[in-house]
């Protein structure tokens, strides 16, 4: 959908991606720049990856242990990060000097850019957080990579409302399994990021009334706007040539 937003020439053609303008766009390609400055350091060897020591505490046999130095791990992860969150910055504050609207390429790019960022960093900055409050890990980095590839396609807004619209359908699943434990006898437990899933799918299929719940809630904030491609029109062309008077 990217590639659309870059290719598309129809009349009032959409692309699912938010409008981005100089700052948004310059701070998702420069952070991601930043990503790929962190995946380099830990490819050279000069970072270490987090809970690499993780299965010498795993007794023989089972799959999970005991961790006792997970908050420890997070400040590896936070050095990992600091490149993308130097750039996101860095770019920002480029952004914030230029005058008008990005070309459409850039807003694309960014958009998906800035999608991926947002859309893993928001479960990324919660497992920090949970992490150093319990000392134990907290969500797993394939729900970081989940939200943000769904932001890489849909942009940053789907990510962040499908974040926290999970807990609710966990909770409808958790209801919902107790009830079935109760009439077989077998419980059922499922992982969040199917939850994730789900909420994003919701979010998705239900984009009206998301955006409604949106401005019932936040009157004062607009929702985000689909960009919208302007084409170039062909006076040669009579499908493109308006002979309304």
């Amino acid at each position: 959908w990217t590639v659309q937003g870059l290719t598309a020439r129809g009349l009032g053609s959409l692309w699912p991606l938010p409008e981005v303008g100089w700052s948004a766009a310059l701070a998702g390609v420069i952070g991601l720049l930043g990503i790929l400055v962190g995946w380099a350091l830990l490819a050279s060897g000069l970072q270490k990856p987090s809970f690499e020591d993780y299965e010498d505490f795993v007794p023989e046999g089972e799959t999970l242990g005991d961790y006792p130095h997970a908050r420890r791990e997070m400040a590896r992860e936070c050095l990992f990060l600091l490149p993308a969150l130097a750039g996101i910055a860095l770019g920002w504050w480029f952004g914030a000097a230029i005058e008008g609207a990005p070309p459409r390429w850039l807003q694309a790019l960014g958009g998906s850019a800035m999608g991926y960022l947002v859309g893993g960093g928001v479960v990324w900055l919660v497992r920090i957080l949970g992490t150093l409050g319990f000392g134990r890990e907290a969500m797993g980095m394939g729900d970081v990579h989940l939200l943000a590839a769904v932001g890489a396609v849909l942009g940053w807004f789907v990510p962040v409302v499908a974040f926290f619209l999970a807990p609710f359908i966990g909770l409808a699943w958790a209801g919902g399994a107790a009830l079935w434990g109760r009439c077989t006898g077998r419980r059922r437990e499922m992982p969040y990021g199917p939850h994730l899933a789900v909420a994003v799918v919701a979010v998705f299929l239900c984009r009206p009334l998301v955006l409604d719940g949106w401005r019932a809630l936040m009157p004062t904030i607009d929702p985000p706007k689909r960009a919208l491609v302007v084409p170039t029109i062909d006076a040669q062309d009579p499908r493109q040539v308006d002979n309304t008077h």
